[in-house]
Protein backbone atom coordinates (compact mmCIF):
# COMPACT_ATOMS: atom_id res chain seq x y z
CA UNK A 1 0.00 0.00 0.00
CA UNK A 2 0.98 3.60 -0.49
CA UNK A 3 0.43 6.29 2.13
CA UNK A 4 0.44 10.09 2.09
CA UNK A 5 2.03 11.63 5.15
CA UNK A 6 1.49 15.30 5.93
CA UNK A 7 4.02 16.79 8.32
CA UNK A 8 3.63 20.14 10.06
CA UNK A 9 7.03 21.66 10.67
CA UNK A 10 7.84 24.02 13.55
CA UNK A 11 7.30 27.71 12.86
CA UNK A 12 10.76 28.50 14.27
CA UNK A 13 13.64 26.44 12.96
CA UNK A 14 16.09 26.12 15.83
CA UNK A 15 19.82 25.47 15.39
CA UNK A 16 19.24 21.89 16.63
CA UNK A 17 16.64 21.37 13.87
CA UNK A 18 18.86 22.90 11.18
CA UNK A 19 21.83 20.71 12.19
CA UNK A 20 19.76 17.59 11.46
CA UNK A 21 18.83 18.56 7.88
CA UNK A 22 21.92 17.01 6.18
CA UNK A 23 21.33 13.70 7.99
CA UNK A 24 17.62 13.87 7.07
CA UNK A 25 18.49 14.37 3.38
CA UNK A 26 20.92 11.44 3.48
CA UNK A 27 18.32 9.10 4.95
CA UNK A 28 15.64 10.35 2.54
CA UNK A 29 18.00 9.65 -0.39
CA UNK A 30 18.60 6.10 0.89
CA UNK A 31 14.84 5.56 1.28
CA UNK A 32 14.36 6.64 -2.35
CA UNK A 33 17.09 4.24 -3.47
CA UNK A 34 15.39 1.38 -1.60
CA UNK A 35 12.02 2.31 -3.14
CA UNK A 36 10.48 3.10 0.26
CA UNK A 37 9.67 6.74 -0.56
CA UNK A 38 7.87 7.72 -3.74
CA UNK A 39 7.84 11.49 -3.19
CA UNK A 40 9.12 14.08 -0.72
CA UNK A 41 7.80 17.63 -1.07
CA UNK A 42 8.53 20.75 1.01
CA UNK A 43 6.25 23.80 0.94
CA UNK A 44 7.94 27.03 -0.16
CA UNK A 45 7.28 28.61 3.24
CA UNK A 46 8.83 25.51 4.89
CA UNK A 47 5.77 25.01 7.08
CA UNK A 48 4.71 21.65 5.69
CA UNK A 49 6.25 18.51 4.26
CA UNK A 50 4.39 15.92 2.20
CA UNK A 51 5.74 12.40 1.86
CA UNK A 52 4.38 9.43 -0.08
CA UNK A 53 5.70 6.16 1.27
CA UNK A 54 5.13 2.45 0.73
CA UNK A 55 4.20 0.16 3.61
CA UNK A 56 1.91 -2.70 4.57
CA UNK A 57 0.10 -0.70 7.28
CA UNK A 58 0.26 2.55 9.27
CA UNK A 59 2.40 0.95 11.97
CA UNK A 60 5.06 -0.02 9.43
CA UNK A 61 4.92 3.46 7.91
CA UNK A 62 5.50 5.00 11.36
CA UNK A 63 8.46 2.65 11.93
CA UNK A 64 9.99 3.81 8.66
CA UNK A 65 9.32 7.47 9.41
CA UNK A 66 10.84 7.09 12.88
CA UNK A 67 14.23 6.72 11.15
CA UNK A 68 14.05 10.34 10.04
CA UNK A 69 16.01 12.58 12.44
CA UNK A 70 13.48 15.43 12.15
CA UNK A 71 10.49 13.31 13.22
CA UNK A 72 10.55 14.54 16.85
CA UNK A 73 10.00 18.09 15.53
CA UNK A 74 7.05 17.23 13.26
CA UNK A 75 3.37 16.57 13.78
CA UNK A 76 2.29 13.95 11.23
CA UNK A 77 -0.94 12.62 9.81
CA UNK A 78 -1.03 9.45 7.72
CA UNK A 79 -3.56 8.68 4.99
CA UNK A 80 -3.87 5.40 3.09
CA UNK A 81 -4.11 6.11 -0.64
CA UNK A 82 -6.44 4.45 -3.12
CA UNK A 83 -3.99 5.43 -5.87
CA UNK A 84 -1.19 7.86 -6.64
CA UNK A 85 -0.64 8.97 -10.23
CA UNK A 86 2.43 11.00 -11.03
CA UNK A 87 4.32 11.95 -14.14
CA UNK A 88 7.46 9.87 -14.44
CA UNK A 89 10.65 11.11 -16.00
CA UNK A 90 11.32 9.16 -19.17
CA UNK A 91 14.77 9.30 -20.67
CA UNK A 92 15.06 9.30 -24.47
CA UNK A 93 16.23 6.13 -26.16
CA UNK A 94 20.00 5.97 -26.63
CA UNK A 95 21.20 5.81 -30.22
CA UNK A 96 24.51 4.06 -30.86
CA UNK A 97 24.97 5.79 -34.24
Amino acid sequence: MEYMVTCDLPSTLTPDFLELIPEQREIVDKMFQKGTLTSYILALDRSKLWITILGTNEEEVMEKLAKLPLMPYMRVEIYELAFHNAARVVLPAVSLN
